[in-house]
């Protein structure tokens, strides 16, 4: 299940009393890297914050932060209003992004943590990637001895790479720039 989600506004040209777009107006998005949030597991989390016009919100400071207010990562955001953190939930908590603008608090929540699963990260390593995946202690069980694949594809071509868990919870494999399409 990949999708990407953007609430945007339509107007319509020819009304008269068109409602103005705040600029100042931001959102945050929390984004697992590898597509979705897994208990127990080191999860890389992407954090976008972008105003209405999809315009990034530069240089804001903000924290992942968990319901009794203990701070998981401190974050910069960078010049396109993006930032990136690390943190392992725990099952049954749940989460915050809060971002500092002005005087302003705006924050997010993270939904949707999963119990079993395996979380992905990819790493520029200069003429190298490295790929790395990894899971938790129940996921383990449940996938151990089962082998599968990689795949690095470019619609017309396909290149499989085998993983299997066995009784690691991580697992990780450096690939070759000029592998990829």
């Amino acid at each position: 299940r990949n999708y990407f989600e953007q609430t945007f506004l339509v107007l319509d040209a020819e009304a008269k009393n068109e409602k103005i777009v705040d600029e100042n107006k931001y959102t945050v998005q929390a984004l697992p890297e590898g597509g979705h949030f897994v208990a127990n597991t080191k999860n890389n989390v992407g954090i976008v914050v972008k105003n209405n016009k999809g315009i990034g919100l530069q240089n804001a400071t903000g924290q992942l932060i968990d319901e009794n207010n203990n701070n998981y990562a401190d974050f910069t955001l960078n010049q396109f209003g993006i930032a990136k953190v690390s943190f392992t939930p725990k099952p049954n908590t749940k989460y915050s992004v809060i971002v500092n603008h002005n005087s302003e608090k705006i924050s997010t929540p993270i939904v949707d943590i999963k119990d079993k699963g395996i979380t992905l990260s990819v790493l520029n390593l200069r003429n190298k990637i490295g790929i790395t995946l990894k899971t938790n202690e129940a996921t383990a069980q449940q996938i151990a001895n089962n082998n599968y694949l990689i795949a690095i594809h470019n619609g017309a071509a396909i290149k499989m790479i085998p993983v299997a868990f066995n009784k690691n919870l991580t697992i990780s494999k450096i690939i070759n720039l000029d592998e990829l399409y």
